[in-house]
This record gives structure tokens, C-alpha cells and sequence, in this order.
């Protein structure tokens, strides 16, 4: 019998806040934290073997937090078992399937939506897609995008919950299936068009399940988590998250682990007996009033074997089983002599990027400074874990990947030009440094842009000067932020790319 077919209750083994001061080693703790960038994707998605998490149109080494490449999907959906990545266009009016490259690879396939797509889902052999467009749920193939068929008509105002299932279907809820009574999900097989259905008597407006799905995890009235038997609907759990509002859920592939994102929590339950018991406390969502997270996570995702989890939103968060956080220091102050002007800008209105910088559980990424100057020059200082680029060990190749990684506009330079236009060098004391100067050509943010990045010790710090300043006038600027608070000298081989910004809403 699986540990869902009896009664019982499911308990908080940990509200997963690096620092914990409990004394008892809760069974989830964090593993690392990545910046997520502009582009705040807020679903990760872990490879079928487990190696690799995607966020944010980025990659890395689920294990390890390292940085592999920028990819050309950066709305990413789903990745197929054949490597190819599904991405809904800015404007969400078009769905692209693409090689998983870096970016500038052409698209293998495209069409056009017949709607606002909200939720898509590959099922698991990655033959289908299952979309919902509009008022359509929708059954596409994934080699050309074509509509095979229309599984339902769920309305104008509906947000279905689509999840695929090890068998090949794909597991619907949605609002035109709920009545007084309640609500039931749908299995659909994409290809064939079976369907059946579980009725339960619960309004759910969001539905998650285990691979199998023997075990179903919705959420009713926004915070109230409800489990049931996948087999009969019938419920096995209750609780009221005290996080505030649900915005996501996921089911461990064995389904003893349920995972709640909230607006201000993030959570994981583990069925143990008959109580629920928080077992690390700091940013407890039950203190009153509760924690404010700011940038809590938005998506979750689980690794196949059950040892990993993913939290994405304003940064990718990943979380460990029966693991210990990795302690690091945090980052030494960043300290400037400020030229004339320059005033300690309000980091709450770090607006320049309209985020926040990480969720403040572990050491990095962190906002080490900003600073503002009347005329909308700004300089911001953050701190990176420098163990993100480890797996670029050579100068050059080190020193491409940062600016891939870090610098937004990059990613749309050629990676031939970009080699050209990135100075790097290592100082007397053997820092790698890394060097980008941009002026803006166009768009709606005509703003000129200097990087800097200084791998110093575990640290990775990137100084960002924006401005609308002539270039002549700001060798005193560099000077200030750029060379004397790293005691390093200026280079002498700078060069200026052409970052051409596109108008506004994208490069």
C-alpha cells in the first residue's frame, strides 16, 4: 500500500530560510541561490536525468550552481527529451520550438496561437503538447506546432492547471468543470483523445501531481493544500498554509513530498505522523504578522530521483534533500570615495532593474551599493558567488561566459564580436577581471553602460556605471567605482561595443 492509500496528515518539515537558528537540521535546506537576471522566469525546469536546471534562458549544473551557457529560449516552457526547447514569444501570441543553443539558433518550428497562451506542457515521450490559447485547450504535435485536435472549451476568464503524466496524458483542471458540488480533473491522451475524470467535492484552482499521479495536491480558496488518492479523489490531507496566497505547487516524483510557493513563504511538506511541525523557524509564515519575502518564489520544480527541488522567480533558488546549506561569508562592504554629486540611492527603489536582488537567505547575490547622481547616473555594486563561473576555468573563456551570463545586452552581440570587445587580464595579486564598455544606439533606454567584474576570493563583484554622460567626462567615474575600489589599475585595452537596445519592451 503507497503512503497516500491510508489516512493521515502531513507535516512542515521546513520553511527552507538559509541561517536557520533552530538547532534540529531540517530535512530541506538550501543548496545555492542564482541571480535570475531581467528576465525573472518564474518556472525552472530540471532535465529528465537530473543534471541540469533551465531559468531565466540560462543553464546550469543542478548539483553544483554552475554556469554552463545562455541559451536562445528565454521564455522557456519545456524542454523535449530530444534536446529541443518550447518557448512562448514576447506578447505570448506565438509558440517557438527551438535547438537548445546558445542564443541566434532559428527556430526548428513556429505558429501562432489562437489566443493569449497561458500554460503549456510536453508530455513526457515529447511528442505533444498540450496548450491552453485563449478560451482553447488544445492539442499540438511537436514537430511542426499543428493543431491536432481541440480537447475542451474552457472560456475567457479560465487559468486551467495542465500536468503531464509518466503514462503520456496530460492531468486538466479547470473552471467549466466545477459546479455547487465541486470541481473533477480531466486525463487526456493527446494523441488519441481518451479522456477520463476524478470528481472531488472542492473548488481547486490549482492542481499538481506526482508522476504517476497517484497523488493529487490542489490548492482550494487560494491557501488551503488538499491531498488526495489519484486513483479515487478521495481526500487524504488537509492543511492551511499560513504563507498567504499559493502561486505554486509540486509533488515529489515519490509523492511523500509536497512543495508550496506562496507570497510569503516557501515550504515543504513531509507526511510524518499526525501533526504538523515547523523544524527550522526563522521566517516562520505562522510569526504574526508574517514575513514579508519580497521576492518569494514563484515556480517550483522537483528533480526525477526527489533530491532536488527549484525555485524560481526573481532568482533560481535550489534546494537540497537531507543536505546541509553551503555557509559562505557574506560579501565585504563596497566602499567608494564619491565624486562630487553622487548621493547613497534608496536600494528599495533599485528600479534600475525593477527587483529585488535575491531573496536575502544566503549570502549571495547580494546589492552591496547604489549610488545616484541628479543628471540619472547611477552606479550599482552587487556580489555574485564566484563558484557559479567555475566551470570556465581559462581567462578568455572565463571571462565570455561573465559577460554572457551578467550583462543583459550581451546576449543579443554575436558570440565572435563579443570575444573581440571583452577585455580581460588578471591584476598583480592574480584577480581574474573582466571589462565591458557599452554605448547604447537607440531604444528607449539610451543609457551607456560599463561593467566591471572582479573575481575576489569567493566573491564575484560587478560594478555596473550608467549613464548618459559623454565619454570624456567620465574618466573621474571610472576612476571612483571602477579602479579604486578593487586598488586595481585601469585598463589600458578597453574597448566600446555597440549595444544597439531595439525599442521599448525588448533588445
Amino acid at each position: 500500500m503507497g503512503p497516500y492509500r491510508a489516512a493521515g496528515v502531513w507535516c512542515l518539515a521546513a520553511c527552507l530560510l538559509a541561517g536557520s537558528s533552530a538547532s534540529a537540521r531540517a530535512d530541506w535546506e538550501i543548496a545555492y541561490e542564482r541571480d535570475a537576471g531581467e528576465l525573472r522566469q518564474a518556472q525552472p525546469i530540471v532535465s529528465a536525468d537530473g543534471t541540469t536546471v533551465w531559468a531565466a534562458g540560462m543553464e546550469h549544473a543542478l548539483a553544483t550552481g554552475r554556469f554552463r551557457r545562455r541559451v536562445g529560449l528565454d521564455d522557456l516552457e519545456a524542454v523535449l527529451p530530444d534536446g529541443r526547447g518550447i518557448a512562448v514569444e514576447p506578447g505570448r501570441r506565438a509558440i517557438t520550438i527551438a535547438p537548445m543553443q546558445a542564443a541566434g539558433g532559428a527556430p526548428r518550428a513556429r505558429a501562432r496561437s489562437r489566443g493569449i497562451v497561458g500554460s503549456v506542457v510536453a508530455s513526457r515521450d515529447g511528442r505533444w503538447l498540450v496548450t491552453h490559447e485563449g478560451r482553447w485547450l488544445l492539442a499540438r504535435r511537436t514537430t511542426d506546432l499543428r493543431v491536432h485536435r481541440v480537447i475542451a472549451d474552457v472560456g475567457e476568464d479560465d487559468e486551467p492547471s495542465l500536468v503531464a503524466l509518466a503514462d503520456g496524458s496530460v492531468m486538466i483542471v479547470h473552471r467549466r468543470d466545477c459546479d455547487e458540488r465541486g470541481c473533477r480533473s480531466m486525463r487526456v491522451i493527446p494523441e488519441s483523445g481518451g479522456e477520463s475524470t476524478v470528481a472531488w467535492a472542492e473548488r481547486a484552482h490549482l492542481l499538481r501531481t506526482s508522476p504517476a499521479a497517484d497523488v493529487i495536491a490542489t490548492v482550494e480558496s487560494h491557501e488551503r493544500i488538499v491531498v488526495r488518492d489519484g486513483a479515487t479523489g478521495a481526500v487524504v490531507a488537509t492543511h492551511a498554509h499560513p504563507g498567504g496566497r499559493v502561486v505554486d505547487l509540486a509533488v515529489a516524483p515519490r509523492g511523500d513530498v509536497i512543495a508550496v510557493a506562496s507570497s510569503r513563504a516557501l515550504a515543504v511538506y513531509r507526511r510524518t505522523g499526525a501533526t504538523y511541525a515547523v523544524a527550522s523557524s526563522r521566517g516562520d509564515p505562522t510569526s504574526s504578522p508574517p514575513e514579508d519575502l519580497g521576492s518569494a518564489p514563484r515556480g517550483l520544480a522537483f528533480s526525477p530521483d526527489g533530491a532536488w527541488l527549484a525555485a524560481g522567480g526573481d532568482s533560481l533558488l535550489v534546494l537540497r534533500r537531507d543536505g546541509t546549506t553551503r555557509r559562505s561569508e557574506a560579501p565585504p562592504p563596497f566602499v567608494a570615495a564619491l565624486p562630487t554629486g553622487f548621493a547613497a540611492g534608496d536600494a528599495s527603489s533599485f528600479a534600475v532593474r525593477s527587483r529585488r536582488l535575491g531573496s536575502g537567505w544566503t549570502a549571495t547575490p547580494r546589492l552591496l551599493a547604489y549610488w545616484e547622481r541628479a543628471d540619472a547616473t547611477t552606479v550599482t555594486a552587487t556580489a555574485h558567488d564566484a563558484d557559479e563561473m567555475a566551470g570556465h576555468g581559462e581567462l578568455d573563456a572565463w571571462a565570455l561566459a561573465v559577460v554572457q551570463r551578467y550583462v543583459e545586452a550581451a546576449r543579443e552581440i554575436p558570440e565572435a564580436r563579443l570575444r573581440r570587445i571583452v577585455v580581460a587580464r588578471r591584476d598583480e595579486s592574480g584577480r581574474r577581471i573582466v571589462e565591458l564598455l557599452g554605448i547604447a544606439s537607440g531604444g528607449c533606454d539610451p543609457t551607456d553602460d560599463y561593467h566591471r567584474f572582479v573575481e575576489d576570493g569567493p566573491w564575484l563583484v560587478h560594478v555596473t556605471l550608467a549613464t548618459y554622460a559623454p565619454f570624456a567626462e567620465l574618466g573621474p567615474l571610472f576612476t571612483a567605482f571602477l579602479d579604486a575600489p578593487f586598488r586595481a589599475a585601469p585598463s589600458r585595452r578597453a574597448r566600446v561595443a555597440m549595444l544597439g537596445r531595439g525599442g521599448c519592451g525588448g533588445p
